[in-house]
């Protein structure tokens, strides 16, 4: 229930507060982990207690989150490379997809981390539950089959709602029909679990009895990894938009630090730009804020109308729903193609993938963030730790900036800002970068700040002194 509030909150609040758009507002799956350490530790064996300094903890780490995007905090996310975020999102979509599996195979267990999950498959596969593997394969059947069926109709009539109606016909099949046999039986467990009366088994923030020490670690540890996550999910989200739109990342940042703060005084989880339902999003169709918004209205909804339909819904046509998303966004032909390509580009991505199955997201970053800086040091020495020459100097119709020497994702942030300046000016730009170097992370971000530059706009690259044409802007 906790996760509904946080869902409902964060589509319902996020949207009018300037959440940037195509990012959907839900509990952190990143944090769930960390939660429970907060309910265990803060609670000292009470768990009652323990959830509510944990929901304690997340309104205090919502205002931090608001404070750091008041002091700009969007320009964490310059500092991670392309390679990395693509890596990190990778490693989300095996992590969800690894668990899903399980789930849509009837054997769900409790406790284990991503790779444990992947290690238990093939045993689960050995012997599935056939009620759930006939849900999760019939739901799978009409996910990847209507759209094609249906051509346009599909627009109207979208995969997922089927699924969400076939999931409970099957599920009511089972139950009206006792002459089915064992063969399509469910266990207590296979549909998804609602409270009678969902309100009162919410509860409220409280810091009675609790080690200043111990909650002060789980505030900067909810606020921190939830802002980093945030942060670069919505660059995420950015390169996925069709629109090509500019995300304000610190605007977005408040948003959920507010929401936060809401969904912990009404008894909720963290809330994150979740990668999962932003990447759903984007391929169904959405294209802004409205995304968010009904994300959370029909969740609401579902749960005050039809308490009796949610009760009917078998995990596995969930699984499969999340899990078909999950390996849309763990995308792994591009992965190969990454991993075929340059060495440069290949290492940070696989080390990003593995540990953040392995470990967790954080870890992930961290280790993807350190290999590229060793790979860039070994390339240019101590001058990519230096902050580059930026200069920028107005002509009569245009403002040319100029950079000089290694310019790479760790220090690219001054010619990032003079570039984002120069955009707030509408002022063609003439950006001579022939003697700078850059990496590809950065070329890629320059890219795609010049793609919003008014008319007239040139990039000079470091391989060539002519200024670019519109199609290498793209």
């Amino acid at each position: 229930m906790a996760g509904i509030v946080a869902a409902v909150a964060g589509g319902l609040l996020a949207p009018w507060l300037g959440a940037a758009p195509l990012t959907i507002k839900g509990p952190a799956a990143g944090l769930i982990v960390i939660c429970l350490g907060a309910v265990h530790d803060l609670g000292g064996g009470d768990a009652q207690a323990g959830y509510r300094a944990a929901l304690a903890a997340t309104a205090v780490g919502g205002l931090l989150q608001m404070l750091g995007a008041r002091l700009r905090a969007h320009r964490m996310a310059d500092l991670v490379p392309r390679t990395v975020v693509k890596g990190f999102l990778a490693g989300i979509g095996w992590v969800v997809l690894g668990r899903q599996l399980l789930i849509l195979l009837g054997r769900p267990v409790s406790g284990l981390t991503p790779m444990q999950s992947w290690m238990v498959l093939p045993e689960v596969l050995a012997s599935p539950n056939p009620f759930t593997t006939l849900t999760g394969a019939v739901c799978l059947i009409i996910l990847l089959g209507w759209p094609r069926a249906a051509g346009k109709r599909a627009r109207w009539i979208p995969a997922p709602l089927l699924v969400l109606l076939a999931g409970p016909a099957l599920a009511w099949l089972a139950v009206s029909w006792p002459e089915t046999g064992e063969w399509l039986r469910f266990q207590p467990g296979m549909l998804l679990a609602l409270p009678d009366n969902p309100l009162d088994s919410l509860a409220r923030p409280s810091i009675a009895g609790v080690n200043p020490w111990i909650f002060a670690r789980y505030v900067l540890l909810i606020a921190v990894i939830g802002a980093i996550e945030t942060l670069l999910i919505t660059r995420a989200m950015e390169l996925m938009d069709p629109q090509r739109r500019r995300f304000d990342l610190d605007r977005d940042l408040f948003a959920t630090g507010t929401v936060n703060v809401a969904s912990a005084l009404l008894g909720g989880l963290p809330v994150i730009s979740e990668a999962v339902r932003g990447g759903a999003g984007v391929q169904a169709g959405a294209r802004g804020r409205g995304a968010n918004f009904f994300h959370g209205l029909f969740v609401a909804a579902l749960v005050v109308l039809s308490p009796g339909l949610i009760r009917m819904l078998p995990l596995s046509a969930l699984a499969a729903l999340i899990a078909l998303v999950c390996w849309r966004l763990a995308a792994p032909l591009e992965g190969w193609k990454i991993i075929r390509g340059h060495w440069d580009q290949a290492v940070p991505y696989l080390t990003t993938l593995v540990l953040t199955l392995a470990v967790d997201v954080l870890a992930g970053i961290a280790g993807g963030i350190a290999i590229k800086l060793a790979i860039m040091s070994g390339r240019h020495g101590a001058a990519a730790w230096r902050r580059p020459r930026v200069d920028a100097s107005r002509g009569r119709n245009t403002l040319t900036i100029r950079a000089q020497g290694p310019v790479i994702f760790w220090n690219c942030r001054a010619l990032l800002h003079a570039m984002e300046q120069g955009l707030n000016q509408a002022t063609p730009l003439e950006l001579d970068l022939t003697t700078a170097a850059l990496d590809r992370s950065t070329r890629e971000r320059l890219q795609e700040l010049m793609a919003h530059a008014p008319p007239g706009s040139v990039i000079r690259w470091p391989s060539s002194p002519r200024p670019s044409l519109e199609g290498e802007r793209r």
